[in-house]
């Protein structure tokens, strides 16, 4: 039974700066954003929707962007209020529905059914849009923290990415196409995010959320056959273009040869910004390094970068609008183009739906609740389209504005979140100058719950959060403006409020009190409790642990254990790659005569941090 849900209508003729709360304005792009958002024609009316009418303001974070099979409606899925937005385009009329909690991805289906995943409810929603009307049609539960989801065209298999769990879940419609039974769930060595199916969907291309990892699933036997690693990370985008025969990314590349000084930054030497584009046949076979056959379109250039790329689409003539969310602009243009042009849009622009006649783009704004229209013949912006009244944010939420900002740094080629995605983090070194030199780089650390691990950096040199963020902005980002006060504040009470990632175990569902306590006393009797200790799994001192950098620095602070089963790097130059490695590999102070199952206790225990 499809159920008809009330929505949450939207009425606003007119709108100030004033409306989204006076001090809010103190973001170096938050004005410039917000400020372009108003100015420009709202196309925004009074909506005629019957049921609840709620004018109250919100702080919705739209993080997904479609169109109806007519192009009549746009579709949006917010992350933080959990709602479906929808915008009939012949009057402007806006409407929203709640519909989860924290919507994370769409996908349309034949007859304007779409999907949608609740990050936080771990379910797979189900819900058709008719007149840009929501009625909700099912919700069948997926494994924990589902990010994104896929379907095969005929509508008939779906496949739904989950971050934390580290799996896939593929799911089959059956009786009414309105129903879903879990056919398989596959667990990866990684946390997934963006998929995209190839080999006339014979193949599923599976992305890691935090660095450059690129499974590939065999869709008939469900089997993970093949994994390319890439010098990437934070890939937001993953498409087909050219008749299925290129997959293109967009990503970033962190690299750990090149020094966090200005003139490595403003050449673009340490932190690049790519669209990649990969010919899915030579990529599905693994012979040669995916370096000697992509083609890479930099998406920034000295004086002008392009920070944190986001996700993007590709109109059928082979034109692309790639959001660039840490600058707040669009690049658009063609492969064979020498460089793509820019364009400022909303505040955070995250998704791109270009509708079927290749003439239209819009763009979802996340951190101003909008979407702006580009027009692609003209090569302007149009308009925008307001979701609704945008409350005025906590200083938490001033603080992730921040975070994401990338006009922070040196010419705009970097945001907190460039190295720590998502709050944690990319896997990769950097050579930031944080022993007091350069020349050993360093494994970028977790910021997720970071509270109460002080000191920071692996020299444990700094003492407080928001010294290590002034640092970060002056030092390692080389911000062109003095950080302020209230910038750092809200920064730290946003990092500050970060929880530590799930452990793995804990995600699957498959954590064993008796192999936690085993694992527990392995730890405790061969002395790790030492350096990790506490409830947070770590200590303020340095310690020797057999290890050296290339600058002759043998004391290290411990980085702490909590939510160390989420991690895919160990060691300060992320020589281990899994935990086992830590341990049967490089032997990390384990006494020569230890029994091989108390070193697997051991590991077990890690896994349920």
């Amino acid at each position: 039974m499809i159920a008809k849900l009330p929505p949450k209508t939207t009425s606003i003729t007119e709108m100030s700066i004033a409306d989204i709360g006076g001090d809010d304005l103190f973001c170096p792009r938050m004005w410039a954003g917000m400020t372009f958002c108003f100015v420009v024609t709202l196309v925004v009316m009074t909506a005629t929707g019957v049921a609840i009418e709620d004018k109250r303001s919100q702080y919705r974070q739209p993080a997904a962007i479609l169109l109806d099979s007519g192009d009549t409606a746009l579709v949006v899925a917010n992350k933080n209020s959990g709602s479906i937005s929808t915008v009939l385009l012949s009057h402007g009329e806006v409407q929203e529905y709640p519909l989860g909690k924290s919507l994370r991805d769409l996908h349309r289906l034949p007859e304007d059914r779409f999907l949608t995943v609740d990050f936080v409810d771990h379910q797979l929603i189900e819900f058709r849009v008719e007149n840009a009307v929501v009625s909700l049609v099912s919700r069948t539960p997926v494994a924990q923290y589902p990010h994104c989801v896929i379907a095969t065209q005929d509508g008939h298999f779906v496949f739904v990415s989950s971050l934390w769990s580290r799996r896939l879940t593929i799911l089959e419609s059956v009786a009414d196409g309105q129903k879903w039974k879990t056919a398989a769930v596959v667990d990866l060595d990684f946390a997934p995010r963006e998929m995209a199916l190839v080999k006339s969907e014979k193949k599923l291309v599976v992305a890691d959320n935090f660095g450059g990892r690129l499974a590939v699933l065999d869709c008939e036997n469900y089997r993970i056959e093949l994994e390319h690693r890439v010098t990437a990370h934070n890939i937001r985008g993953l498409h087909l273009a050219d008749q299925d025969s290129m997959l293109v990314a967009t990503h970033q590349m962190l690299n750990e040869l090149a020094h966090t000084s200005r003139n490595d930054i403003h050449w673009g030497l340490l932190m690049s910004n790519d669209l990649r584009w990969i010919p899915v046949e030579a990529f599905l076979q693994k012979k040669r390094p995916l370096y000697q056959l992509a083609h890479m379109h930099p998406l920034g250039k000295e004086n002008h970068a392009a920070g944190d790329p986001g996700n993007f689409d590709i109109a059928d003539d082979g034109t692309v609008v790639v959001t660039i969310s840490g600058v707040d602009e669009i690049a658009f243009g063609k492969e064979d183009d020498f460089q793509l042009k820019r364009l400022k849009v909303g505040n955070r622009p995250v998704d791109v739906a270009i509708d079927s006649t290749g003439k239209k783009a819009f763009i979802a704004n996340s951190f101003d609740d909008s979407v702006s229209v580009f027009d692609l013949t003209t090569e302007k912006i149009e308009g925008t389209i307001a979701l609704g009244k945008l409350r005025q944010l906590t200083e938490i939420e001033k603080g992730e504005q921040l975070f994401f900002d990338a006009s922070l740094s040196h010419d705009g080629w970097m945001s907190c979140h460039s190295c720590h995605s998502d709050g944690h983090t990319n896997g990769g070194l950097n050579d930031n100058f944080s022993d007091g030199s350069f020349g050993s780089p360093k494994k970028v650390l977790t910021l997720r719950g970071l509270t109460g691990t002080e000191p920071f950096a692996w020299n444990g040199h700094i003492k407080t959060m928001e010294d290590q963020i002034r640092v970060s902005l002056e030092s390692t980002m080389k911000s062109k403006v003095a950080p302020r006060g209230e910038w750092i504040r809200a920064i730290s009470a946003f990092v500050g409020q970060l929880p530590s990632p799930p452990a793995l175990a804990a995600a699957r569902g498959e954590q064993n009190a008796q192999v936690v306590r085993d694992g527990r006393e392995v730890f405790r009797d061969l002395g790790c409790a030492v350096c990790h200790r506490g409830s947070r799994l770590t200590s303020p001192q340095l310690f020797d642990v057999g290890l050296e950098d290339e600058q002759g620095n043998t004391k290290f602070n411990p980085p702490s254990l909590v939510g160390v089963s989420q991690r895919n790097a160990f060691f300060h130059d992320g020589r281990a790659k899994k935990i086992e490695d830590v341990f049967f590999q490089f032997r990390h102070k384990i006494p020569p005569r230890t029994p091989e199952k108390d070193i697997h206790k051991l590991v077990q225990f890690l896994r349920s941090l």
